[in-house]
Protein backbone atom coordinates (compact mmCIF):
# COMPACT_ATOMS: atom_id res chain seq x y z
CA UNK A 1 0.00 0.00 0.00
CA UNK A 2 2.42 2.29 0.69
CA UNK A 3 4.75 1.06 -2.38
CA UNK A 4 1.89 3.24 -4.51
CA UNK A 5 1.98 6.12 -3.11
CA UNK A 6 4.72 7.42 -5.40
CA UNK A 7 4.00 5.16 -8.30
CA UNK A 8 0.51 6.14 -8.21
CA UNK A 9 -0.67 8.80 -6.47
CA UNK A 10 -4.24 7.48 -5.83
CA UNK A 11 -3.50 7.29 -1.89
CA UNK A 12 -3.36 10.93 -0.95
CA UNK A 13 -6.30 10.96 0.78
CA UNK A 14 -5.50 7.30 2.12
CA UNK A 15 -5.41 7.71 6.44
CA UNK A 16 -3.34 5.12 6.89
CA UNK A 17 -0.49 7.07 4.82
CA UNK A 18 -1.43 10.60 5.02
CA UNK A 19 1.38 10.72 7.84
CA UNK A 20 3.96 9.56 5.08
CA UNK A 21 3.48 12.14 2.78
CA UNK A 22 5.82 15.01 4.20
CA UNK A 23 9.54 15.15 5.14
CA UNK A 24 7.50 15.18 8.67
CA UNK A 25 4.15 15.22 9.97
CA UNK A 26 2.99 16.06 13.60
CA UNK A 27 -0.61 14.82 15.03
CA UNK A 28 -2.24 14.75 18.01
CA UNK A 29 -4.43 12.11 19.71
CA UNK A 30 -5.38 13.44 23.22
CA UNK A 31 -2.75 15.77 25.30
CA UNK A 32 -0.12 13.29 23.36
CA UNK A 33 1.67 14.48 20.51
CA UNK A 34 3.13 12.31 17.66
CA UNK A 35 5.57 12.68 14.87
CA UNK A 36 7.09 10.52 11.90
CA UNK A 37 9.28 10.97 9.27
CA UNK A 38 8.66 10.09 5.79
CA UNK A 39 9.92 6.58 4.55
CA UNK A 40 10.66 5.57 0.78
CA UNK A 41 9.12 2.85 -0.87
CA UNK A 42 10.40 1.60 -3.94
CA UNK A 43 7.46 0.11 -6.00
CA UNK A 44 7.79 -3.51 -7.16
CA UNK A 45 7.02 -4.68 -10.59
CA UNK A 46 3.79 -6.47 -9.40
CA UNK A 47 2.90 -2.76 -7.63
CA UNK A 48 4.08 -1.64 -11.33
CA UNK A 49 1.44 -3.54 -12.83
CA UNK A 50 -0.90 -2.74 -10.27
CA UNK A 51 -0.35 0.95 -11.04
CA UNK A 52 -1.16 0.13 -15.14
CA UNK A 53 -4.11 -1.88 -14.16
CA UNK A 54 -5.60 1.44 -11.92
CA UNK A 55 -4.98 3.73 -14.89
CA UNK A 56 -6.84 1.98 -17.37
CA UNK A 57 -9.60 2.05 -15.64
CA UNK A 58 -9.90 -2.12 -15.07
CA UNK A 59 -13.49 -2.64 -14.46
CA UNK A 60 -12.16 -5.26 -11.59
CA UNK A 61 -11.43 -2.50 -9.49
CA UNK A 62 -14.27 -0.19 -9.94
CA UNK A 63 -17.37 -2.83 -9.42
CA UNK A 64 -19.23 -2.02 -6.73
CA UNK A 65 -20.00 -6.18 -5.78
CA UNK A 66 -17.91 -9.28 -5.53
CA UNK A 67 -17.29 -12.25 -3.30
CA UNK A 68 -14.36 -13.04 -2.18
CA UNK A 69 -13.11 -16.76 -0.16
CA UNK A 70 -10.15 -16.50 2.34
CA UNK A 71 -9.31 -20.12 2.52
CA UNK A 72 -6.15 -19.89 4.94
CA UNK A 73 -7.67 -16.72 7.55
CA UNK A 74 -6.24 -16.69 11.11
CA UNK A 75 -8.68 -17.19 13.99
CA UNK A 76 -7.78 -17.96 17.78
CA UNK A 77 -11.05 -18.77 20.26
CA UNK A 78 -10.27 -17.23 23.80
CA UNK A 79 -12.74 -18.58 26.52
CA UNK A 80 -12.20 -18.71 30.56
CA UNK A 81 -13.27 -15.94 32.90
CA UNK A 82 -10.16 -13.74 32.46
CA UNK A 83 -11.01 -13.79 28.38
CA UNK A 84 -11.78 -9.94 27.94
CA UNK A 85 -8.77 -8.70 30.67
CA UNK A 86 -6.42 -10.99 28.98
CA UNK A 87 -7.08 -9.82 25.42
CA UNK A 88 -7.69 -5.94 26.89
CA UNK A 89 -4.22 -6.11 28.64
CA UNK A 90 -2.45 -7.07 25.37
CA UNK A 91 -3.91 -5.11 22.71
CA UNK A 92 -5.13 -1.61 21.77
CA UNK A 93 -8.73 -1.23 21.93
CA UNK A 94 -10.93 -1.29 25.25
CA UNK A 95 -12.07 -4.99 24.79
CA UNK A 96 -13.55 -5.41 28.40
CA UNK A 97 -16.25 -2.94 27.17
CA UNK A 98 -17.23 -5.05 24.30
CA UNK A 99 -20.51 -6.86 24.73
CA UNK A 100 -22.41 -10.23 23.52
CA UNK A 101 -22.89 -9.95 20.04
CA UNK A 102 -20.20 -7.08 19.56
CA UNK A 103 -17.59 -6.81 17.23
CA UNK A 104 -14.04 -4.96 17.36
CA UNK A 105 -11.26 -3.75 15.47
CA UNK A 106 -8.28 -3.88 17.87
CA UNK A 107 -4.25 -4.30 17.47
CA UNK A 108 -1.74 -6.65 18.90
CA UNK A 109 1.61 -4.74 19.69
CA UNK A 110 4.95 -5.55 21.03
CA UNK A 111 6.87 -4.30 23.80
CA UNK A 112 8.00 -1.27 21.99
CA UNK A 113 4.35 -0.46 20.65
CA UNK A 114 4.98 -1.27 17.21
CA UNK A 115 2.20 -3.33 15.61
CA UNK A 116 1.89 -6.99 15.30
CA UNK A 117 -0.91 -7.55 14.20
CA UNK A 118 -4.57 -5.84 13.15
CA UNK A 119 -7.45 -8.13 14.97
CA UNK A 120 -11.22 -8.46 14.42
CA UNK A 121 -12.53 -9.04 17.52
CA UNK A 122 -16.02 -11.23 18.56
CA UNK A 123 -17.37 -11.34 21.62
CA UNK A 124 -19.80 -14.51 22.42
CA UNK A 125 -21.56 -15.45 25.46
CA UNK A 126 -18.39 -18.03 26.46
CA UNK A 127 -15.61 -17.02 24.83
CA UNK A 128 -14.04 -14.14 22.28
CA UNK A 129 -13.07 -14.94 18.75
CA UNK A 130 -9.98 -13.49 17.24
CA UNK A 131 -9.73 -13.13 13.29
CA UNK A 132 -6.58 -12.11 11.84
CA UNK A 133 -4.82 -12.78 8.55
CA UNK A 134 -3.43 -16.54 8.02
CA UNK A 135 0.31 -15.83 7.99
CA UNK A 136 0.11 -14.54 11.28
CA UNK A 137 -1.92 -17.91 13.05
CA UNK A 138 1.29 -19.61 14.87
CA UNK A 139 2.96 -16.38 15.92
CA UNK A 140 0.42 -14.98 16.92
CA UNK A 141 -0.73 -18.23 19.11
CA UNK A 142 2.76 -18.28 20.65
CA UNK A 143 2.60 -14.69 21.26
CA UNK A 144 -0.78 -15.30 23.23
CA UNK A 145 0.08 -18.63 24.75
CA UNK A 146 3.52 -16.34 26.20
CA UNK A 147 0.94 -14.27 28.36
CA UNK A 148 -0.88 -16.73 29.52
CA UNK A 149 0.29 -16.65 33.51
CA UNK A 150 -0.32 -19.97 36.08
CA UNK A 151 -3.03 -18.00 37.53
CA UNK A 152 -4.97 -17.01 34.98
CA UNK A 153 -8.17 -18.30 33.87
CA UNK A 154 -7.81 -18.70 29.90
CA UNK A 155 -7.61 -20.74 27.47
CA UNK A 156 -6.82 -20.70 23.59
CA UNK A 157 -7.67 -22.97 20.75
CA UNK A 158 -6.09 -22.16 17.30
CA UNK A 159 -8.73 -22.97 15.11
CA UNK A 160 -7.65 -21.20 12.05
CA UNK A 161 -7.56 -24.77 10.22
CA UNK A 162 -11.14 -25.04 10.22
CA UNK A 163 -12.97 -22.05 9.09
CA UNK A 164 -13.17 -19.87 6.12
CA UNK A 165 -13.76 -16.40 6.10
CA UNK A 166 -15.79 -14.84 2.99
CA UNK A 167 -15.89 -11.17 1.74
CA UNK A 168 -18.90 -9.72 0.15
CA UNK A 169 -18.83 -6.71 -0.74
CA UNK A 170 -22.46 -4.82 -2.24
CA UNK A 171 -26.08 -4.13 -0.89
CA UNK A 172 -26.39 -5.34 2.34
CA UNK A 173 -30.06 -5.32 2.27
CA UNK A 174 -29.91 -8.12 0.22
CA UNK A 175 -29.55 -10.44 3.12
CA UNK A 176 -33.26 -9.54 4.00
CA UNK A 177 -34.37 -10.68 0.50
CA UNK A 178 -33.00 -14.09 1.30
CA UNK A 179 -34.44 -14.12 4.79
CA UNK A 180 -30.95 -14.29 6.34
CA UNK A 181 -30.02 -12.00 9.33
CA UNK A 182 -28.53 -8.86 9.20
CA UNK A 183 -26.54 -7.67 12.02
CA UNK A 184 -26.47 -4.00 12.56
CA UNK A 185 -23.13 -1.96 12.63
CA UNK A 186 -20.58 -2.86 14.81
CA UNK A 187 -22.51 -6.31 15.56
CA UNK A 188 -22.36 -9.66 14.49
CA UNK A 189 -25.15 -12.63 14.27
CA UNK A 190 -24.72 -16.34 13.82
CA UNK A 191 -27.40 -17.65 11.85
CA UNK A 192 -28.06 -19.57 8.91
CA UNK A 193 -27.55 -19.05 5.13
CA UNK A 194 -28.76 -22.15 2.82
CA UNK A 195 -29.25 -24.04 5.54
CA UNK A 196 -25.48 -24.04 6.68
CA UNK A 197 -24.59 -22.37 9.81
CA UNK A 198 -22.77 -19.22 9.51
CA UNK A 199 -21.13 -15.92 11.41
CA UNK A 200 -22.16 -13.08 9.92
CA UNK A 201 -19.97 -9.66 10.59
CA UNK A 202 -21.38 -5.96 9.36
CA UNK A 203 -18.99 -4.95 7.13
CA UNK A 204 -16.79 -6.16 4.06
CA UNK A 205 -13.45 -5.48 5.65
CA UNK A 206 -13.37 -2.50 2.83
CA UNK A 207 -15.08 1.15 3.05
CA UNK A 208 -17.52 -0.46 0.74
CA UNK A 209 -20.86 -1.66 2.06
CA UNK A 210 -20.93 -5.21 2.51
CA UNK A 211 -20.31 -8.42 5.33
CA UNK A 212 -18.04 -10.61 6.08
CA UNK A 213 -19.25 -14.63 6.71
CA UNK A 214 -17.34 -16.83 9.10
CA UNK A 215 -18.04 -20.95 8.10
CA UNK A 216 -16.73 -24.00 8.10
CA UNK A 217 -14.22 -24.80 5.62
CA UNK A 218 -16.22 -28.21 4.38
CA UNK A 219 -19.29 -25.14 3.76
CA UNK A 220 -17.72 -22.05 2.08
CA UNK A 221 -17.76 -23.68 -1.76
CA UNK A 222 -21.34 -23.82 -1.31
CA UNK A 223 -21.95 -20.50 0.27
CA UNK A 224 -19.98 -19.09 -2.36
CA UNK A 225 -22.01 -20.76 -4.58
CA UNK A 226 -25.37 -19.95 -2.94
CA UNK A 227 -23.93 -15.66 -3.27
CA UNK A 228 -23.19 -16.09 -6.56
CA UNK A 229 -26.13 -17.42 -7.76
CA UNK A 230 -28.32 -15.38 -5.21
CA UNK A 231 -26.92 -12.13 -7.16
CA UNK A 232 -24.11 -10.99 -4.67
CA UNK A 233 -21.93 -10.72 -7.28
CA UNK A 234 -19.18 -12.37 -8.96
CA UNK A 235 -16.44 -14.39 -7.21
CA UNK A 236 -13.05 -12.49 -7.65
CA UNK A 237 -9.43 -14.13 -7.47
CA UNK A 238 -7.12 -13.24 -4.66
CA UNK A 239 -4.77 -11.04 -7.11
CA UNK A 240 -8.37 -8.69 -7.68
CA UNK A 241 -9.03 -8.51 -3.72
CA UNK A 242 -5.62 -7.89 -2.78
CA UNK A 243 -5.79 -5.08 -5.67
CA UNK A 244 -9.60 -3.77 -4.18
CA UNK A 245 -7.80 -4.32 -0.39
CA UNK A 246 -5.21 -1.65 -1.63
CA UNK A 247 -7.07 0.58 -3.72
CA UNK A 248 -9.21 1.16 -0.36
CA UNK A 249 -6.18 1.37 1.95
CA UNK A 250 -6.41 -1.57 3.67
CA UNK A 251 -3.49 -2.72 5.14
CA UNK A 252 -2.11 -5.83 6.18
CA UNK A 253 0.75 -7.34 8.43
CA UNK A 254 3.78 -8.42 6.22
CA UNK A 255 2.98 -6.03 3.59
CA UNK A 256 1.95 -2.49 4.25
CA UNK A 257 1.99 -3.12 8.17
CA UNK A 258 4.80 -3.89 9.47
CA UNK A 259 6.91 -3.33 13.17
CA UNK A 260 8.52 -0.68 11.88
CA UNK A 261 5.21 1.37 12.86
CA UNK A 262 2.81 1.81 15.51
CA UNK A 263 -1.26 1.81 14.93
CA UNK A 264 -1.38 5.56 15.17
CA UNK A 265 1.41 5.82 12.30
CA UNK A 266 -0.11 3.16 10.68
CA UNK A 267 -3.48 5.22 10.49
CA UNK A 268 -5.43 2.32 12.37
CA UNK A 269 -7.43 5.14 14.79
CA UNK A 270 -10.20 2.80 15.25
CA UNK A 271 -8.29 0.10 16.70
CA UNK A 272 -6.60 2.47 19.46
CA UNK A 273 -9.10 3.50 22.35
CA UNK A 274 -9.63 6.98 22.93
CA UNK A 275 -8.85 6.45 26.79
CA UNK A 276 -5.50 5.40 25.06
CA UNK A 277 -3.05 5.75 28.64
CA UNK A 278 -5.85 2.93 30.56
CA UNK A 279 -5.13 0.75 27.54
CA UNK A 280 -1.22 1.08 27.21
CA UNK A 281 -0.80 1.17 30.87
CA UNK A 282 -2.17 -2.60 31.67
CA UNK A 283 -0.20 -3.95 28.24
CA UNK A 284 3.04 -2.34 29.96
CA UNK A 285 2.79 -4.32 33.21
CA UNK A 286 2.04 -7.49 31.00
CA UNK A 287 4.81 -7.03 29.07
CA UNK A 288 6.87 -6.63 32.38
CA UNK A 289 5.26 -10.04 33.90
Amino acid sequence: GHQLVEATGVFKSMAFVSPLLSNSRSFRCGDDKFRCDRRRFKPSNRVRSTARRISMGSDRTTRQSGVFEDSNPGFIEISGADRARFLHNLSTNNIEALKPGQAQLTTVTNQNGRTVELLTVLAGEESLSVLFSGESAESLYSLFDMFIFPRDKVAIDNRSDKLSVISVFGDLSMLSDKDVLTPEPGCFVQTEMDDMSVTIIHGSGLTLEGFTILAEKDNARKIVSFLTKSGFGNEINEDEWDLRRILDGRPIVGRELTQDFNPLEAGLWKTVSSTLPEVCCPRTRTSSR
